[in-house]
């Protein structure tokens, strides 16, 4: 007698596999072995629905932040007026790193955006040709 295959809940499946979860963990909470996870997640489509599920997730926690960021940047600047000198020099060091990480971000994109630009006068040449 062969084993007996057992329906599982995708859906659950899918919430806990884009929530973080290992494989087996997943499977524990559906019901069924790691195994069947790893199968489950050979399928392309099913594949790409958790990634989309995961997306999905990174998009509404990037929006939390984003929420957050003008109360960040206040109590940035209220330390940078603490009594404890090492506290004000920990909210400068911070404005400084982060100062120049977002530059160098900025920076880069500048030079994409000339690089694709270039490109496409390249190929616009070409094509004349």
């Amino acid at each position: 007698m062969g084993s007996v295959r057992r329906a599982i809940d995708d859906d659950a499946l899918g919430a806990a596999l884009a929530a973080g979860l290992t494989y087996e963990q997943a499977g524990e909470l559906v019901r069924s072995s790691e195994r069947t996870v790893r199968r489950r997640m050979s399928d392309e489509e099913f594949a790409a629905r958790v990634h989309q599920r995961r997306m999905e997730r990174l998009a509404a926690a990037v929006g939390q932040l984003n929420a957050l960021l003008p109360e960040a940047v206040s109590a940035i600047a209220n330390a940078l007026r603490a009594d404890r000198v090492t506290d004000r020099l920990r909210a400068a060091q911070l404005i400084l790193d982060m100062g120049s990480r977002l530059t160098s971000r900025e920076d880069y994109e500048c030079l994409v955006a000339e690089l694709r630009r270039r490109l496409a006068e390249h190929q616009t040449t070409e094509v004349r040709r």
